[in-house]
């Protein structure tokens, strides 16, 4: 097991954050297609966190709480303009905020990848590598749900 470092950190909490997204959307989209894709990626981030978790040493209940206590400003600001997009209904405008948190995430793993202060043993550069490449084809998914309901981009 590997001990959390700032960067672990900060990948999990977006991560976890991203999940909280994804479940939100699902259950605000009322396009049930799109609403299906918003439970899938929920569950690939669900999954993203529980195969970390197996390598890193992290109790994610005490994890998840302190998320709140280290992120306090930032949680609620984005928690603002979630529920800003979500009141409105605005699809389009939901899959923008998601495929810029898939950007965040994205920058998250190139920074732990790239750390020199982060030496990551074979299998978690492995595990990490495989999650950044998932990363961005859900990014893909997302651009071509937005294409294939012609939103416009924002």
């Amino acid at each position: 097991m590997k001990a959390l470092t700032p960067e672990l950190q900060n990948l999990i909490d977006k991560l976890l954050l991203a999940k909280e997204i994804y479940e939100k959307a699902s259950s605000r989209i009322h396009n049930e297609p799109m609403t299906n894709q918003m439970k899938v990626l929920a569950e690939r981030k669900s999954k993203f966190l529980t195969d970390i978790g197996k390598l890193v040493d992290v109790d994610f209940e005490e994890h998840t709480m302190g998320v709140k206590d280290r992120l306090k400003a930032a949680w609620e600001k984005i928690a603002i303009e979630v529920e800003h997009i979500f009141l409105q209904r605005d699809e389009g405008e939901i899959l923008g905020f998601c495929i810029q948190r898939e950007d965040e995430l994205i920058e998250m793993y190139q920074e732990v990848l790239q750390s020199k202060d982060n030496e990551l043993d074979v299998f978690i550069k492995f595990l990490f590598e495989s999650q950044l490449a998932e990363s961005r084809i859900l990014i893909n998914e997302l651009q071509e749900t937005r294409e294939a309901y012609n939103f416009l981009e924002k």
